[in-house]
């Protein structure tokens, strides 16, 4: 499959990029069998584009069609990756790979030490992929406590620093 990764044009790919962006906001939500959706999930692609340290988005594209996203949030000598996301149809093929390589050479190119990138600790795949692009490092945790009455089914099995996490 042939794929040109290309910067983000708002005319042409905003479309598209709010629909992956939906899609992955439901991928993630079923991933802790939460039931309640957004009812308009690609909503949060229109927040995305007003964040003040947005300083690049790219797209992968064939055949005229966009099929991933990723964007780099600068924060002083690093960035967080937010959002990398590829259509359900094209993951496992290479795709996110090239995407976070784009990244990763507008990364450099910028000067920056370093990328983040932020995973469900459920989505097996992306943090395979991201491992895979070389993120290798544990350089925060977050913790959530759950603070609703009708908790989400946690999973037991991750072990840090001599505790024992749910996920």
């Amino acid at each position: 499959m042939d794929v040109e990764i290309r910067g983000y044009s708002p005319v042409t790919d905003h479309p598209a990029c709010r629909e992956l962006w939906a899609q992955q906001a439901v991928a993630d939500a079923d991933l802790y069998d939460d039931d309640v959706h957004e009812e308009d999930p690609g909503a949060g692609f229109e927040e995305h584009l007003t964040k003040l340290n947005l300083s690049g988005m790219w797209v992968a594209e064939t055949k005229q069609y966009v099929i991933g996203l990723v964007g780099l949030l600068v924060d002083t000598d690093f960035a967080l990756v937010r959002p990398l996301v590829v259509d359900r149809e094209h993951r496992d093929s290479g795709v996110g790979a090239a995407l976070l390589e784009r990244a990763s050479h507008e990364g450099q190119r910028r000067g920056l030490t370093h990328l983040r990138i932020d995973v469900s600790a459920r989505n097996v795949g992306g943090v395979h992929a991201a491992h895979d692009a070389g993120f290798a490092a544990l350089s925060s945790v977050t913790l959530t406590k759950d603070l609703r009455s009708r908790r989400h089914e946690w999973r037991d099995g991750i072990d840090l620093h001599d505790r024992r996490f749910e996920y």
